[in-house]
This record gives C-alpha cells, structure tokens and sequence, in this order.
C-alpha cells in the first residue's frame, strides 16, 4: 500500500478526500493540523497501521458474513483494494463483490476488479495498473507494484462521437482466453 499511495508530507486533496502521509484520508477539521509542519514518513507510518484495522475489520467482516474462505494473499488483496476505494463496494451489488463471493478466477476476476479503474469517471492507467497487481496478489500470490507482462488492458473509447460504451475498461491475462466485454458498435469502415 506505501507503494501504491506514495509519501506525501502535506495534505493533499485525492478525488474528493483529504489525504496525508500514505494515501491516509483525514478529515478537513485535521488539515490545519498537517499543513503547518506536515508529516514525518514514521508518523505516516504509524497512521497508516492505524487507518488500515478500519479496513481489515471490514474485510474480515465481509469474509464472515459470506462465509468465505480466503488465503493470506486474498485478505490482502482485499485490504489493498479498499484502501483505496473505501468498503462501499461490500454493501452493495456489483461486478467485483459478486466475483469475490463466488470465487470467480481468471478473466473474469481480473475483469471484475479492473472496472474500478477510473477517478472522476474516467479510466487512469497508474489506476488500472494497480487493479491488475491486486488481482495478481488476489489470484497468484505475488506481491509487486508492477503487473506481470501478461496482464493487460483495453480502455474502449467512444471516440468524443457521443458513443459511450457499456464497458470502458477491460482488463485481462494474455495467457488465457478472454471474450470482448464492451458493447459499442464499431461504425463502418474503422
């Protein structure tokens, strides 16, 4: 997570949230008190120890209520993924929460979480690149900030034609079999 979120020493505004040391949000009554002298990378630290048992209950919360039977590196996968997206993905129906439920493998999970790709709407690749990593982490174990060379993405693009495809981003393992998931109709001739 210190990876993925960088130290920042000051406050910072991230898509709606106030944020410090490693992608900590903070409320803005706790700006003020970041913004003098900023934040020290063992302070930081420690808050992000602190910050991540909220995430960690909420996870295993999730597992519980789900009967779940998850390994080491699912939990942490999981507790990666809502660090930075918040728990709101466990409340409600989705893509993602129904692959986690149902054990869903392969495309279809790198697929499932790849689709929480985006900030203010749209698909940011250091975003997506993220989501591929946690679902290496989720699938294979592996922890790394780079994705392996097989995991890819498509960002389908509507071309500013007013086409807005169903599906904007897709994400995938090269090695395996993967089915096209967006919807737009090509026009004639491209």
């Amino acid at each position: 997570i210190k990876s993925f979120e960088c130290f920042q020493k000051g406050p910072q505004m991230d898509n709606g949230q106030w944020t410090v040391g490693y992608g900590t949000g903070i409320s803005e009554s706790e700006v003020g008190q970041y913004n003098d002298n900023g934040i020290t990378q063992e302070q930081a630290a420690a808050l992000l120890k602190e910050y991540l048992e909220s995430f960690e209950k909420s996870v295993n919360s999730f597992i519980d209520a789900h009967n779940l039977k998850l390994n080491q590196q699912q939990f942490d996968a999981l507790v990666s993924f809502t660090y930075n997206l918040g728990p709101s993905w466990m409340q409600s129906s989705g893509i993602f929460r129904t692959a986690v439920i149902n054990g869903t493998k392969g495309n279809e999970f790198i697929y499932a979480m790849a689709q929480f790709g985006k900030a203010g709407g749209s698909p940011v690749g250091g975003l997506i690149e993220r989501r591929l990593c946690e679902a290496n982490l989720y699938l294979n174990g592996t922890y790394s900030t780079q994705p392996p060379a097989n995991y890819k993405y498509v960002i389908y693009n509507g071309n500013m034609d007013g086409v807005v495809p169903t599906v904007t981003i897709q994400g995938y393992n090269s090695t395996l079999s993967a089915a096209i998931k967006s919807t737009v109709t090509p026009k004639a001739g491209y």
